[in-house]
């Protein structure tokens, strides 16, 4: 006799379901977003009903960044409102996301995009600073710069090793 995972009680060899509890007892895996018993062929959770990610889209929810621009590059790349008040471009929960004040900092727009949206990345290197453009499949883009270069590369990395394992 074996153990069900769940409840603790001997169950067949053979047997993929418990005849105590009702669940999987083998080729199982744990949902992520209700941590219920499912299937690893399970594309959908019969508990919530909740999509089940696969790796690439775990590893695009997993990445969390944030970086925001220099004052100095802000201003230099023409932005009064940015000395006061640089963006700020962030990676989380599978989201990019660009905000930016405007009006000396009475109000900010912020942009968004999903990550698994994104067609491209490219690193903007400038004389001091660095940049990053972000184009979706639907033709919507970031451009951010005035960045620390170190910082916009390492960024530009990540989603560009994420769109690689996409692919």
């Amino acid at each position: 006799m074996s153990e069900c995972p769940h409840c603790l009680n001997d169950i067949h060899p053979l047997a993929t379901i418990c005849g105590h509890c009702n669940r999987i007892a083998k080729d199982h895996t744990t949902c992520p977003f209700c941590n219920e018993p499912i299937s690893v062929k399970a594309s959908h959770c019969p508990y919530c009903t909740n999509k089940i990610p696969n790796n690439s889209e775990l590893a695009i929810r997993s990445i969390e960044s944030s970086i925001q621009a220099t004052r100095w590059g802000m201003f230099f790349g023409g932005s009064i409102t940015g000395i006061f008040f640089p963006s700020t471009l962030r990676i989380t929960n599978g989201k990019i996301i660009l905000k930016k004040w405007q009006f000396l900092g009475l109000r900010f727009t912020v942009q968004e995009i999903q990550v698994s949206r994104v067609a491209s990345v490219e690193y903007k290197k400038g004389i001091f600073w660095g940049g990053i453009v972000i184009e979706s499949f639907a033709g919507e883009g970031l451009d951010e710069t005035g960045l620390v270069q170190m910082d916009a590369k390492m960024m530009s990395e990540k989603l560009k090793s994420v769109l690689v394992d996409k692919m």
